[in-house]
Formats: C-alpha cells, sequence, structure tokens
C-alpha cells in the first residue's frame, strides 16, 4: 500500500512538474528573449495572454463563376492573334484562379496553344506546340 501512494505521489509531482515546465517554456518563447535568458530581470507580467493572430488578408475579388466571353469569341480572338489558321479545339480551363479558353489552332502546319482570358477576351499566352505530343494528357 505504501509503495502505491509513493508511485501515486511521483506521478502526481510528475504531471505537476511537467504543467509547470510548459508554461515556463511556452512564456519563454517570445520575440524578445529578454529576462531569464540573458541574465536580466524578467518584469513581465505572469497572466497568460492570447495567442497571436496573423491580420486577416486583404479581400479578393472572387473570379467569376462563368465565362463571360463564349467559346466562339475566344476562337476569333486567337485567330485574330496569330493571323488566321484553323481552330481545332477549344476547352475552358482554370488556370491561376482565372478561366482561360485554352484554344487549339493549326497554322501553316504547326500546332499553336493560345490562352484567352474568358472574362476580358484578351490574349495572355501563346505557345507553340513543336514536339508533336498531344499535351491534354497532362492537363487536369
Amino acid at each position: 500500500m505504501m509503495a502505491r501512494r509513493i508511485i501515486v505521489v511521483g506521478a502526481v509531482a510528475a504531471a505537476a512538474a511537467l504543467a509547470i515546465g510548459g508554461v515556463a517554456l511556452a512564456d519563454g518563447f517570445d520575440d524578445s528573449f529578454e529576462g531569464s535568458f540573458n541574465g536580466g530581470d524578467d518584469n513581465r507580467s505572469t497572466a497568460v495572454s492570447a495567442p497571436r493572430v496573423p491580420a486577416a488578408l486583404p479581400a479578393q475579388p472572387a473570379p467569376p463563376a462563368a465565362p463571360t466571353i463564349t467559346s466562339e469569341q475566344a476562337t476569333t480572338a486567337a485567330l485574330q492573334h496569330l493571323g488566321g489558321g484553323q481552330a481545332r479545339e477549344v476547352e475552358l480551363e482554370r488556370e491561376h484562379g482565372r478561366l482561360e479558353w485554352d484554344v487549339d489552332v493549326i497554322k501553316d502546319g504547326t500546332r499553336h496553344d493560345v490562352r484567352v482570358d474568358a472574362t476580358s477576351g484578351q490574349v495572355t499566352r501563346q505557345d507553340v506546340d513543336d514536339d508533336g505530343r498531344d499535351d491534354d494528357r497532362y492537363d487536369d
């Protein structure tokens, strides 16, 4: 019975030590590293403060849920940008948080990948697909 009492008292003492040590450790991790870390006087309050919460990010306008430019308008913009050609495929995709039309155009035997912003109708990017592979298999 005495051994059991010693074990219980020891466990309670260990739990108290861990709790006190955890509070002391948490209290010591601030940006100033003053007080007990450098031997100076620690004049900070022992009250527990609320955790630091980062400031809210500025509000960003939500991207449109549906395109304002039709696939036909995007195709026309892509063909005008290239100076002609034949549209082979048009897909609506979300790239970097915005909606874009991906227009595949064949001009003079070369495949061009033209991206058109689905809101403004502006061409945002044009790449030449010169490896002959169908790169759509990597698209999500």
